[in-house]
């Protein structure tokens, strides 16, 4: 076995060592560096603050002096919104902002009751809102990989998002 200096074999008892004693080739001479890093995915989030998350199946639009009514039977789901480019994990999202904002945080929340709500859009406003959706927060997000030649990261995708995080609220413009 070329390369091979020495070998040494010792018997104790049943168990045999073998120990090997080799000079690498000098073809391998050198600092050896990993060809590699092992892929990190990794979602953050940042520039939270606290917000009235619309679901955007329960909101209605209207004109000055409209009356506007919406409503939510019990059981209703109300989700929040993920908007981005690149990969979009809304999953990954939540999990960062329950760790960095608040563990309420939800992409959907259920309401246990029926909610509902009225509201006339005054004459001082051209055109208004009225919704039921959740006090949250919105985000941005980002995820990223790390380089496979450990030299920094890509990312895969970056948006913005707004997640409920509380019961069933209604709110208007």
């Amino acid at each position: 076995m070329k390369g091979i200096n020495a070998a040494r074999v010792a018997a104790v008892g049943s168990i045999v060592v073998l120990a090997l004693s080799a000079q690498a080739p000098a073809s391998f001479a050198g600092t050896v560096k990993p060809h590699a890093c092992p892929p990190d995915l990794s979602t953050t989030v940042s520039n939270s603050k606290a917000v009235f998350v619309p679901d955007p199946g329960k909101i209605v639009y209207g004109d000055s002096g409209t009356t506007l009514t919406v409503s939510a039977a019990a059981g209703s789901v109300l989700t929040g919104t993920v908007s981005g480019s690149g990969e979009i994990d809304e999953s990954l999202i939540v999990v960062a902002a329950k760790q960095t904002i608040s563990a309420s945080i939800a992409y959907s929340k259920t309401t246990t009751v029926t909610l509902s709500g009225s509201w006339k859009v005054p004459s001082s406003q051209s055109s208004g809102w009225l919704a039921i959706g959740s006090q949250g927060y919105s985000m941005n997000w980002k995820t990223t990989r790390t380089n496979g030649n450990c030299s920094g990261e890509s990312t895969l995708g970056s948006g913005t998002a707004k997640l409920p995080a509380q019961t069933p609220y209604v709110a208007h413009s």
